[in-house]
């Protein structure tokens, strides 16, 4: 008989250890596969190599459940390159990935209104928070027994050509952020908007940021479809996601939206639509900061911008 499925505590230990040694990587396109050689490294680790030294359980797979679909790529796949690349006897593979798949696609997303934190940021005038980690940021939101498999941060480019500095931090910003692994940047777009000033009648053309709520509720809508989720973290007052929330809810019961509103914002019709909701703290924002200076992969050093400190 296979081994029982590892505890909460152990499966956050095996987890921890792969991505601090830069294993696990999951690929552009969201949960599309275990790297080969985590999936040994998580059967050696969950199972112990004692097992594979005596045989085996004679080759014979006892595990009860089948993974989902990841993506595009189905269990078969995954479990192909796992067997292709470890040394361990192929049923404990499976057996292990089945775990790990559920793991990854079963437990927390966070989905971050960047904008909407953003000016919540600002109008407490909390400049110094702007450099935030936003997977640090995450764990600190969650409970105790939560784990987070992934970071979607959903914003828009700030061009240019309507504000040079704001483009440039934003910039450095976000190619912080991709050096964070397992977070993940959505984009939408700015749309020049006729504004006419109620006193004086002058026009004017306003960018106003597009898409951000419709990427989110897509996201929220898919994830949920494909049971990539056991809990929805959503950072956001913004209360046109009320619509996918209470979709979510009705359609699939037994998952969770959590909202954690941004300082300064709030939406009662959010609120009353989510399994729970609360408003994130000073404390967590300072304790959730990148390095002052975060270096990219290249070698390239990005610096916290001068005027977010």
């Amino acid at each position: 008989m296979p081994p029982e499925i590892p505890s909460p505590t152990s499966r956050r230990r095996v987890l921890r250890t792969l991505v601090s040694s830069d294993i696990l990587r999951l690929r552009e396109s969201g949960y599309n596969g275990l790297h080969p050689v985590a999936g040994r490294l998580i059967a050696v680790g969950v199972l112990g190599s004692e097992h594979h030294r005596n045989g085996g359980h004679g080759g014979v797979a006892q595990e009860k459940e089948t993974p989902q679909k990841m993506g595009r790529r189905t269990e078969d796949t995954i479990l192909s390159e796992a067997i292709e690349n470890s040394n361990i006897c192929p049923p404990c593979v499976k057996y292990v990935s089945s775990i790990m798949v559920r793991f990854l696609m079963g437990q927390v997303i966070a989905y971050i209104d960047g904008f909407n934190l953003y000016y919540g940021l600002r109008e407490k005038k909390w400049y110094r928070y702007y450099w935030l980690n936003l997977w640090e940021l995450a764990l600190k939101l969650l409970e105790a027994d939560d784990e987070l498999s992934q970071v979607k941060y959903f914003t828009a480019r700030v061009s240019a050509k309507s504000d040079v500095g704001k483009s440039r931090r934003q910039n450095i910003y976000i190619e912080a952020l991709e050096t964070l692994p397992c977070v993940r940047v959505f984009y939408g777009h700015y749309l020049a908007q006729k504004t006419t000033c109620g006193k004086c009648g002058s026009v004017a053309w306003i960018p106003k940021e597009k898409m951000t709520d419709v990427n989110i509720a897509t996201e929220l809508l898919v994830d949920a479809h494909q049971d990539r989720f056991r809990k929805a973290l959503l950072i956001s007052a913004d209360s046109d996601l009320v619509p996918p929330v209470k979709a979510i809810r009705n359609l699939y019961p037994h998952k969770r939206i959590v909202v954690a509103f941004p300082p300064k914002r709030f939406s009662k019709a959010l609120s009353q639509e989510s399994s729970a909701y609360f408003s994130i703290g000073r404390g967590k924002l300072k304790d959730s900061q990148l390095p002052d200076e975060v270096e990219k992969p290249g070698g390239f050093v990005l610096r916290r911008p001068a005027t977010w400190v």
